[in-house]
């Protein structure tokens, strides 16, 4: 599952913007896995790999996210007042 998960980074460093729901959850749950199974044994080998995609995936996120337009928020404070 490992090498899947190397390969999806990789392919994501190509296209950005390209993020899927699936990996992000899947990479979640493995983390939960890693973090109970490292708080049963005190084994956190690993774990330090999944962080890395998952922070992956949110800055693959960040990109795709819309900047906000100036205009329309100076409107709604305007009006708010």
């Amino acid at each position: 599952m490992s090498a899947i998960m190397i390969i999806g980074a990789t392919r994501r460093a190509d296209v950005p913007t390209n993020s899927f729901l699936f990996f992000r959850l899947l990479a979640i749950a493995f983390l939960v896995l890693d973090l109970l199974k490292g708080v049963a044994t005190g084994e956190w080998a690993g774990i330090e790999f999944l962080l890395f995609v998952l922070t992956a995936e949110y800055a693959a996120i960040i990109r795709t996210i819309p900047p906000r337009e100036a205009g329309k928020s100076a409107r709604k404070i305007v009006t708010a007042k």
